[in-house]
């Protein structure tokens, strides 16, 4: 919730439209969802780390989860 679109396009290697549109979708969401979206996050991160994942399509999941999915 903190860094500019441009910041977390670098970290994630999304194209800018796409983390400004992820940076919207999380910007008035309630705490307990975003805790719960983290460790959403986390989980498929080990997955990805173990092999059980893929890691681009566990980080298309993930943004997928964070727009399509409310509060």
């Amino acid at each position: 919730r903190g860094y500019a679109a441009d910041r977390l396009a670098a970290a994630t290697r999304m194209k800018p439209w796409q983390a400004q549109r992820a940076a919207s979708e999380v910007a008035h969401r309630p705490l307990a969802s975003l805790h719960r979206l983290l460790a959403r996050c986390w989980a498929l991160d080990v997955e990805a780390k173990q092999g059980r994942a893929i890691p681009e399509l566990a980080i298309e999941q993930l943004v997928f989860e964070v727009c399509f999915t409310t509060g």
